[in-house]
């Protein structure tokens, strides 16, 4: 029987990862950050691939991002939609109808109880990191914040992307 090895890369990771827990939609969520922390997110993508389950799939996680002289900042929506189109026949009447069924995937299933990502530039202090879960907190329909250890994310290529 032949011998399997497998190849481990280590990624480069230069961010820090806050996690958000809310019942904000993802533009009202990018509205109270910019008014909370004087920052201007706008909506740079909507779309991102990744294989799951061996089929390549599009999934809609929508991100928002804000540039200043510290790096890139993202908000990445967590909990993502899947469209499959098709028929559903209804049993009242002899009708059909082309309907869109959505189904609700995390890009980090690890973490799916998280709805947004905080992605910020590891050049930041632990200072400015209490600032802005402070702020975060203090923003109307969050319950919780949190910073994690990207370390210990298993698919952190998922949250690389230009």
């Amino acid at each position: 029987m032949a011998k399997r090895l497998r190849l481990k890369l280590d990624q480069d990771i230069d961010f820090n990862l806050f996690g958000i827990v809310t019942s904000l939609r993802d533009f009202e969520f990018a509205f109270h950050l910019n008014r909370c922390l004087s920052f201007s997110f706008k909506k740079i993508k909507n779309e991102i691939w990744y294989n799951q389950e061996n089929i390549k799939k599009k999934i809609t996680h929508t991100v928002f991002q804000q540039k200043n002289e510290e790096g890139a900042w993202n908000i990445i929506q967590n909990k993502g939609k899947i469209k499959e189109e098709g028929f559903r026949e209804t049993k009242e009447n002899t009708f059909s109808y082309q309907a869109q069924n959505t189904i609700r995937k995390s890009l980090l299933e690890e973490y799916k109880h998280i709805d947004y990502f905080l992605q910020t530039p590891d050049t930041i202090n632990g200072y400015i990191e209490k600032q802005i879960k402070t702020s975060i907190k203090k923003m109307p329909n969050i319950t919780t914040v949190f910073k994690l250890d990207t370390a210990k994310i298993k698919e952190i290529e998922r949250l690389i992307f230009e």
